[in-house]
């Protein structure tokens, strides 16, 4: 799932060049008709943050209908909710962050106001509060939201007792839907 995440990386609806085009659309897709997926993926609005992080747990073998069902035009904006239910179904959503994240771990933050969330996935373990992250929803500068990038990503711990919250840069850590609890064959698989 790390190395199927990590390929992704620099891929984006809105490359020039058509075989990094396919490539996004491979990764990213659910079985769906590339070429209506690559009008789609351009689409105004839409991020890619959920879509990745199901992308990479489809690809190291997660079945479930919320990884593999076509994501079509209708749909925007439900790939969020998507991750949400699988992982209610596993018991695998932590609210808040109560451990370090693992590889394949995808964490959701929001702002302080409870407004745009975003999420992405852990490519590494997380070490001293650090986290090695892939991410979709990157601002791509040929158009929209839809580039997947690397990122490192340090976590800060603010608070005591139960009042502790971490933050990823100025936002919260709404929740982390741990991989190990899903259906995926292997959560270090590539």
């Amino acid at each position: 799932m790390v190395a199927a995440a990590q390929t992704a990386v620099g891929l984006s609806a809105f490359d020039a060049d058509p075989a990094k085009v396919a490539k996004y659309l491979q990764f990213l897709t659910r079985p769906l008709d590339l070429a209506s997926s690559a009008a789609y993926y351009r689409s105004p609005g839409l991020s890619t943050c959920a879509l990745t992080v199901l992308a990479a747990w489809r690809l190291a073998g997660c079945t479930d209908l919320e990884c593999t069902a076509p994501y079509y035009p209708g749909r925007i904006g439900k790939a969020f909710s998507d991750v949400q239910v699988l992982a209610g179904r596993y018991g695998a959503w932590e609210q808040g962050k109560q451990a370090p994240l693992r590889a394949g771990d995808a964490w959701v933050i929001v702002d302080g106001q409870g407004g745009d969330g975003h999420m992405g996935l852990a490519v590494a373990d997380e070490v001293d509060g650090v986290v090695a992250t892939v991410e979709g929803g990157q601002l791509d500068p040929r158009g929209g939201s839809t580039g997947i990038g690397a990122f490192t990503r340090r976590l800060v711990r603010q608070g005591a007792g139960s009042g502790i919250v971490w933050l990823m840069g100025a936002r919260h850590i709404f929740g982390v839907v741990r991989a190990v609890n899903l259906p995926i064959p292997d959560t270090n698989a590539p």
